[in-house]
């Protein structure tokens, strides 16, 4: 039982922090997408709705963790889980768009070098040791800095779109995390109103029988037994 209070005051927490950072993201957003111009597609516009109404929604989380209310709270994780779908997707077309960043990046470096067949030519001992020869040991050393470059770029570009990955990845697991924590909570709500309504109504049918009882009428089981008794 304390275990099950402790990881509920966790989700509790963790929907608080989510939806007060929520609600202050959207804000600004929306704030800041106000003084961007308008365009023939509208998606200035679109953003805008979209970060008021996610806003709105963050505030119902915010207030249904602070009441403990659990239809407030469903709401905000029902938010956070088609927040997360949405946002999947453009992250996965960016990790595709990685796979060709070190290629299509480092590739302007590589025009102008000299072919393999070319290589052949122009090596170190290819022209001798006249004006030709010079020209080209100076072209062989000139195409090997280069090709260090190329091969540098490449290198740091991996490590670029590791990195990015990562962090793309990472974010994603993080947020159906998060969703699924929030919707876990809203969950444990829900339950504990059904338990505390169904007490209410029990108490209320409990009432009603000692009222009964009080006025000198008894319950109909209880008449039946007096019955069955007398008989």
């Amino acid at each position: 039982m304390a275990h099950s209070s402790s990881s509920e005051s966790s989700r509790r927490r963790l929907t608080l922090t989510l939806s007060a950072l929520a609600l202050l993201t959207n804000t600004l957003t929306t704030l800041t997408l106000q003084y961007l111009p308008d365009e023939p597609y509208h998606l200035t516009r679109t953003s805008t709705l979209y970060a008021a109404f996610a806003g709105v929604l963050s505030f119902s989380g915010l207030i249904g963790a602070i009441r403990h209310n659990a239809a407030l709270v469903t709401i905000f994780a029902n938010y956070l889980l088609v927040d997360a779908v949405v946002s999947t997707v453009p992250r996965l077309l960016v990790l595709a768009l990685l796979a060709e960043l070190p290629g299509s990046f480092c590739r302007e470096l590589g025009i102008g070098l000299p072919g393999a067949g070319e290589r052949m030519v122009l090596g170190p001992d290819g022209g001798g040791d006249g004006a030709l020869g010079q020209e080209a040991r100076r072209g062989v050393e000139e195409w090997l800095v280069e090709g260090w470059d190329i091969r540098r770029c490449a290198m740091v570009m991996g490590v670029v779109q590791l990195v990015v990955g990562a962090v793309l990845v990472g974010t994603v697991i993080a947020q159906w995390w998060c969703a699924l924590r929030v919707r876990r909570y809203a969950t444990d709500l829900t339950q504990k109103e059904a338990i505390v309504e169904s007490r209410l109504e029990e108490s209320e049918k409990r009432d009603s029988v000692d009222r009964r009882v009080g006025h000198g009428e008894a319950p109909d089981i209880e008449k039946a037994g007096l019955l069955l008794k007398d008989w």
